[in-house]
């Protein structure tokens, strides 16, 4: 994400900003007899789906084929049974819809043309140059780059998000050390595929790492109504008056306690190896893809072993994935907290990855926090519990928490992982 507090941003316009981020948009409106979606094969077998748009063929994200099926009725199963051709065809036959809005994106650096979404025709839709009058009044109306409602932009398949200072005195508050700032993000979609949402989050301020609860519980709708009268307000005004008022002071004080809570409830080796997962997927892209989603300079291995110790080694086993997912939330890694896991995820999101894994890392952070913890209260002095870490600032051993079933698990993945391992040598 743009940060706009930086001294670096004091003379960046809101053209600038935007630019920086966000591809040259187009929408074209045909009707769908018209719209030439084709289908082909990958070199994995797989399916890819293109779309004549202006006499053009251009590919299309699952973004836009979600929204297709969506005005259409039907879901992607539909492709298993019938060819595009067939699936639009049966569509005008059954009067479903006459005419699309495709929303396209051409990238400003390569040329490369992608269709985002399709919508209907009288769909309320948010334009680029609406954003661009909010970060501007925010720059107009600022002392500097400190003082900017509007703090950071950043963009991914058809999605703008905004970070902004809350409307109201929210004080900056600690956790495990970490000075806190209270902010709220912004979801606007600028392709007519869904409304705007608003999430409450953070900015861990020692390393600029903003969070997004991006979680339902943390989650407010923006209706910008349908444009049907006269004296509907367009979507630049909805959203304005929305950013002028917007207050979530119980989203907030909900945030700032399961923060406190994650900072003294261990991780389970289940928290710890979904968000090695996402991180590990995004090192490691599909053979053949050149894309880059997260930077060399993220060793992912060498960060969990760092977070967690050799967590692998200490259980003796090659994956994480011999074990079960029930018995992976029952067990703790040793020096590891719920608000370390959250602090590498964010870190990751904010300054080292694309922005479409940004997105999965916050959805991953704000899901987890949003729900009990695994392990929540294991340790919880108030609950009988020893205390979260010892003298010397260390876990107590694992085997005083956890259970002989989960034990006699471990134990039968490790003779299953030294059977294999065995059985790769003689072959």
């Amino acid at each position: 994400m743009l940060n706009l507090l930086n001294d670096t941003t004091a003379d960046l316009s809101a053209s600038d900003a935007l630019n920086s981020r966000v591809p040259i948009i187009k929408r074209s409106t045909m009707a769908l007899g018209d719209l030439d979606l084709k289908v082909g094969t990958t070199d994995k077998g797989g399916r890819e789906f293109t779309v004549g748009i202006d006499g053009q063929g251009v590919s299309y994200t699952d973004r836009f084929g979600t929204s297709l099926l969506g005005l259409l009725g039907q879901g992607k199963s539909v492709f298993d049974l019938f060819n595009p051709e067939e699936v639009l065809e049966r569509a005008i036959d059954r009067d479903k819809l006459k005419e699309v809005t495709i929303t396209t994106a051409t990238d400003r650096q390569t040329g490369f043309i992608s269709a985002l979404a399709a919508s209907k025709v009288d769909k309320q839709r948010v334009a680029v140059q609406d954003i661009g009058n909010i970060i501007d009044a925010s720059f107009d109306n600022s002392d500097g780059p400190g003082d900017r409602t509007v703090t950071g932009v950043d963009y991914t398949d058809g999605i703008i998000t905004l970070r902004h200072q809350p409307t109201i005195e929210m004080p900056n508050f600690d956790i495990a050390g970490d000075v806190i700032s209270p902010q709220f993000f912004t979801e606007i979609p600028i392709d007519g595929y869904g409304n705007p949402n608003a999430y409450v989050g953070i900015l861990r301020e020692v390393c600029a790492n903003g969070m997004i609860a991006m979680a339902k519980a943390f989650r407010h709708n923006i209706q910008l109504g349908n444009g049907g009268k006269k004296d509907d307000a367009g979507p630049g005004t909805i959203l304005t008056r929305f950013f002028a008022t917007y207050n979530n002071e119980d989203g907030y004080s909900a945030l700032r306690e399961r923060l406190e809570a994650a900072a003294v409830s261990p991780a389970s080796l289940d928290e710890f190896y979904k968000l090695f997962q996402i991180l590990n997927a995004a090192a490691h892209p599909a053979e053949g893809d050149t894309r880059t989603f997260i930077d060399d300079e993220v060793n992912v291995t060498s960060t969990f072993n760092d977070i967690g110790g050799d967590t692998l080694r200490e259980y003796g086993l090659t994956s994480l994935n011999a074990l079960s997912q029930k018995v992976r939330s029952r067990v703790p890694v040793e020096q590891c907290t719920i608000y370390d896991l959250t602090n590498v995820a964010t870190e990751v999101a904010s300054h080292h990855c694309d922005p479409a894994t940004a997105r999965k890392l916050h959805g991953f952070v704000g899901t987890m926090i949003s729900d009990t913890y695994d392990l929540e209260g294991l340790f919880s002095e108030e609950q009988g519990g020893p205390g979260l870490r010892d003298h010397q600032g260390k876990f107590f051993e694992q085997g005083t928490v956890i259970s002989d079933d989960v034990k006699e698990e471990i134990a039968m993945a490790k003779d299953n992982d030294a059977a294999s391992a065995l059985l790769m040598e003689l072959n």
